[in-house]
């Protein structure tokens, strides 16, 4: 049976979708499926200087990257003006709200007359102004906004987080819901939209926590029901402060530039900020749509940590068909010059086989390039720690020189002949099959770390293997 429940996600298009933002899109989503609801969609676009289609489309990109469908056409609150005047007028008829007619000036002047108030509170001089001081002042043009009237006493709410929350409406003051040019303020549109969209459930960061009586307050004098409300922990950077670009990426966007899949990045936020009441951390999309719940979400704020997301990611990969994996880091292969531009089938099969072996050791999409390097051209430098531990023997030039003799000989270069080749020519030398096992890896590859060593030698190829051996052993003996 359909839920009646419907939430809302409303983003600003004055910038990219950021993960704070996600997140809250991502609760609010889950909620609506766990409960057979409706995920809705309100673009907030009434700043018209810093809104701009193309951060609106970054947006909706993000979102559906993420796989956050919503259920009904978005709503544009800048094609909604009318709704919000026939609100105005409303609440200025029924004394709900009046005409405030105090200049910047005056408003400046009132502010630096009280240094003791921590945020300005207008005192409300225009509250009392008779029909004829209004009408005059109107006749004169004289600019206005329009102000709530803001009653004495207490407004409260339960919050599905953090429970009952009260405020004394005397740290409040009159508000504006209009500008001088007509246009609404935040608060007012969202009260009106909400009601007009019918929206059961407020989900939204606990930084919106303060506008939740001044929105009650307006809701109630439109005559609206009001909507339950659930404030959700904020997102922090590893500094405990709030998520911002100085710890890195911040939008959603750039989390799949640098390589992340959308169902990671979707199982990482969710638990920032929830838990699903066990030690469960790897969880698919219908998982986390089974297992959400209000109940679940923390009132301390989460941390955000990169590592654990990259942990995290990796578990993905790892679980990708290398077919998939080849469509998303093909064109990275390309862009760094691995591969010319194309997609031929024998290119095709070699990328295949490298992300067969290097997927258990990625993370990120970017490592399936910055790891392969090797499997397209020679090293050109060996790891220095490396250099010192397994080039250092007396017979490392003769043991490489001799292992390309052995591997040169064979006419078909296989896993097994590899890896007899290696503990034969040891065993002939008295030497240690592991770091003979290591030096081979170090000139074959230039690093002491890597995927399996003898699949990789057949897959780089007898030929390349030979010349590689070769070359590190006459770099030992130059070094002498």
């Amino acid at each position: 049976m359909e839920s009646t429940e419907r939430l809302r996600f409303a983003p600003s298009p004055t910038g990219d979708l950021h993960v704070g933002g996600a997140r809250a899109a991502l609760f609010n989503w889950l909620y609506a499926r766990k409960t057979g609801g409706k995920f809705l969609l309100r673009i907030e676009d009434t700043d018209s200087e810093r809104s701009s289609d193309i951060y609106l489309k970054s947006i909706l990109d993000s979102l559906t990257w993420l796989g956050l469908n919503w259920d009904e056409e978005p709503v544009r609150q800048s094609e909604r003006s009318e709704l919000y005047r026939g609100a105005v007028a409303k609440l200025l008829e029924n004394g709900s709200a009046y005409r405030c007619f105090c200049t910047k000036e005056e408003l400046e002047a009132e502010r630096t007359g009280n240094p003791a108030e921590m945020t300005f509170q207008y005192s409300g001089k225009c509250r009392s102004l008779s029909k004829e001081q209004i009408d005059r002042n109107l006749k004169e043009g004289r600019p206005f906004t329009v102000r709530f009237r803001v009653s004495p006493g207490e407004t409260s709410f339960t919050d599905l987080v953090h429970g009952v929350t009260t405020f004394n409406n005397d740290t409040i003051g009159d508000f504006i819901i209009a500008r001088a040019d007509g246009s609404p303020v935040y608060l007012l549109g969202v009260a009106v939209d909400d009601a007009d969209m019918n929206i059961t459930l407020v989900m939204r960061g606990d930084d919106h926590i303060s506008n939740t009586p001044k929105q009650m307050m307006l809701m109630n004098a439109l005559g609206h029901e009001i909507p339950r409300f659930c404030h959700l922990p904020q997102v922090l950077g590893p500094d405990k402060k709030k998520l911002s670009k100085r710890h890195g990426a911040a939008s959603v966007m750039e989390y799949q530039n640098m390589g992340f899949l959308a169902p990671a990045l979707v199982n990482f936020l969710t638990l920032l900020g929830w838990n699903p009441g066990d030690d469960r951390e790897k969880m698919g999309v219908e998982e986390l749509i089974q297992a959400f719940s209000i109940e679940g979400i923390a009132k301390k704020s989460g941390v955000f940590d990169l590592k654990k997301l990259e942990w995290l990611n990796g578990l993905y990969l790892n679980e990708l068909p290398a077919e998939e994996i080849l469509t998303l880091v093909l064109p990275r292969f390309i862009d760094e010059g691995l591969i010319p531009p194309g997609d031929r089938k024998e290119e095709r099969e070699y990328l295949l086989k490298i992300i067969h072996l290097l997927k258990e050791r990625c993370r990120v999409l970017p490592d399936f390039v910055s790891q392969s390097g090797y499997f397209f051209h020679a090293p050109e430098t060996y790891e220095e720690k490396g250099v010192s531990k397994y080039f250092g023997n007396p017979q490392a030039a003769d043991l490489l020189d001799g292992l390309a003799d052995r591997i040169d000989a064979e006419s078909v270069f296989t896993e097994e002949a590899a890896e007899n080749a290696v503990r034969e020519l040891a065993e002939k030398y008295e030497a240690n099959p592991g770091k003979l096992i290591h030096a081979t890896r170090l000139a074959v590859t230039g690093v002491t770390y890597g995927p399996g060593l003898f699949e990789l030698l057949v897959l780089i190829g007898k030929e390349s293997v030979v010349a590689r051996l070769r070359a590190a052993a006459r770099f030992i003996r130059e070094k002498k």
